[in-house]
């Protein structure tokens, strides 16, 4: 026998059985699971933290908006459908919060607001609670071309930093020239500084609201830059003039979106019925006998939803205003009413329009149809 230099004899190694390899092989892989699933909760439970809702009464499903978009210049995608925040009672402080919060909990994504209304703190912090990530809200808001009064294009591009810092954000998904009453010098200039925003990022597309079709042509002509949106007046008892303003808007991929589309604040006020002697109020129908009284898919079809598809059908973005819940859903769930021809649309249109749509005073329209064709209204 020959010893080994360590002066030991060396056996023979055992042969390892079977089982005993399957059971090593066993805990090795329940070790890696117990592992793994350690590891998930922990990174799990860290990420979900940063994204908690801070407030135990609210919860917004999650998913970003999947319903109609409408496709800027740009190439971002728009929700047709969004929700407007501008002159009624309820536009600022709890009221708005809580309408801004019921309407991203039900699916809605877009959120029109504007220097002059005066509630971007309280509609960022519901937009912070919501607990929705920031690219899955569409925000718009516009400059009050008042106040920007000789400041020129720094102050311009200054406001839109205010706009960011009020809504707690970093960007806007659009930002609009309020109005053209300033003139085409002071226009110019404000358009200029949402020009220089936008290469600074701090907005991704840029429009124009109440403006005609030859004011968005002078801004073009001084800045090369066309907007990529105006926002206007329209409903079906619109002026002619605007709708041709629409048209070219089309034509030369500008996109629409409309306000008033339900007449606004001023028009859904409860108006009292004259045969009522007590005083009760009741709702006027404004829809043609045809469309009274429509359904789709065997559900009741709404004057609301009507007058909103009536606007949707042409290409055109919707921005109704609500505060209940009951209406932010109505607003929402318009349905395709696919089966309906241009008739049925272009009955609606020939109807008058109802008394106090809008305003009492001034009549259907904010704008005349002179208002169309008349650049700066006479400010150069």
């Amino acid at each position: 026998m020959v010893l080994p230099k360590s002066g030991t004899l060396r056996h023979p190694k055992k042969s390892k059985s079977p089982i005993s390899l399957w059971k090593r092989m066993i805990i090795f892989s329940v070790s890696i699971v117990i592992v793994l699933k350690l590891c998930i909760q922990l990174f799990g439970s860290a990420s979900s933290s940063s994204d908690k809702n801070t407030n135990p009464l609210i919860h917004v499903s999650r998913g970003g908006f999947s319903g109609e978009t409408i496709t800027l210049r740009s190439g971002y995608k728009m929700p047709s459908i969004g929700i407007g925040t501008c002159c009624r009672p309820t536009a600022k402080g709890p009221d708005i919060y809580k309408s801004i919060v019921t309407f991203l909990h039900h699916g809605g994504r877009l959120i029109d607001t504007a220097m002059a209304y005066d509630n971007h703190l309280d509609i960022g912090r519901a937009v912070r609670d919501s607990g929705l990530r920031r690219d899955e809200i569409w925000i718009t808001s516009k400059i009050a071309v008042g106040r920007m009064k000789g400041k020129g294009a720094a102050g311009t591009v200054q406001a839109v930093r205010d706009i960011l810092s009020e809504l707690g954000t970093n960007y806007l998904d659009l930002c609009l020239v309020h109005s053209p009453k300033m003139g085409r010098k002071e226009t110019i200039q404000i358009w200029t500084g949402l020009i220089q925003s936008k290469e600074e990022g701090l907005i991704r597309s840029i429009g124009v609201s109440n403006f005609n079709r030859h004011e968005m042509e002078d801004l073009h002509e001084a800045t090369g830059a066309m907007p990529e949106l105006n926002q206007i007046q329209f409903h079906p008892w619109i002026e002619q003039e605007w709708r041709e303003v629409v048209r070219w808007q089309q034509k030369n991929g500008i996109a629409t979106t409309a306000y008033t589309s339900l007449g606004g604040a001023r028009f859904r006020r409860p108006r009292k019925n004259r045969g009522q002697k007590d005083g009760t109020t009741t709702s006027v129908s404004i829809l043609p006998p045809s469309a009274e009284g429509a359904t789709e898919g065997g559900a009741p079809v709404t004057e609301a939803q009507v007058l909103l598809r009536w606007a949707l059908r042409q290409g055109v973005a919707v921005i109704p205003g609500a505060t209940s819940e009951a209406h932010i859903l109505e607003n929402l769930r318009v349905p395709p009413m696919l089966d309906r021809t241009d008739a049925y649309f272009e009955e609606l249109e020939r109807r008058e329009a109802p008394a106090g749509w809008f305003d009492s005073k001034r009549g259907p329209n904010k704008f005349s149809g002179e208002a169309a064709n008349a650049a700066w209204g006479g400010k150069r």
